[in-house]
């Protein structure tokens, strides 16, 4: 069970990290 929740923690990371990078991107594009 601790291999699996720890696997969703990590998910929910590279999900947080692509939504950044997306505005990020999104900004430079603005710009």
């Amino acid at each position: 069970m601790k291999q699996s929740r720890n696997g969703k923690n990590l998910q929910r990371v590279l999900l947080k990290l692509i939504l950044m990078l997306q505005l990020m991107s999104t900004k430079w594009v603005m710009a």
